[in-house]
């Protein structure tokens, strides 16, 4: 099944939704995921789903999907004893009706090589740092 997810949502919030692409993986691992998402916050997606837009840039066609989840992405309400209480787990329960999975209920994100070599340039460039020995700066 081919599954978009628009996302009109902050940077914080693209980090969530890392947790809630995981469980999506887990639960239904024959659906097809694509991800719109605002300039920016695309990029924290790539790796965890098949393809990133960016919305107001790249045309999304969403007849080509079988489903197309608007995310409101709301607090949440409620203090729930088994897993986080975060807007991840409100996602997963009420959007997508599946229970969350404690550790899957992490942040993950891949960046990419390109995104990792312009952060390099930016460190070295720009605040004159260079790598210590573990490769960190």
């Amino acid at each position: 099944m081919n599954v978009l997810i628009n996302f009109r949502h902050g940077l914080g919030d693209a980090a969530q939704l890392t947790a809630v692409l995981e469980h999506l993986r887990y639960y239904f691992p024959d659906w097809e995921v694509d991800v719109a998402a605002l300039v920016g916050k695309h990029s924290v997606l790539h790796g965890l789903c098949r393809n990133v837009f960016i919305l107001g840039r790249q045309r999304v066609f969403h007849s080509r999907y079988d489903r197309v989840f608007e995310l409101a992405w709301d607090e949440c309400p409620t203090c729930y004893g088994d897993w986080p209480s975060t807007k991840v787990e409100r996602c997963l329960l009420e959007v997508f009706r599946i229970t969350p999975i404690p550790e899957k209920c992490r942040y993950t994100i891949w960046p990419s090589e390109t995104a990792i070599q312009s952060a390099r340039r930016y460190l070295e460039g720009t605040c004159k740092v260079t790598p210590g020995d573990d490769g960190r700066y």
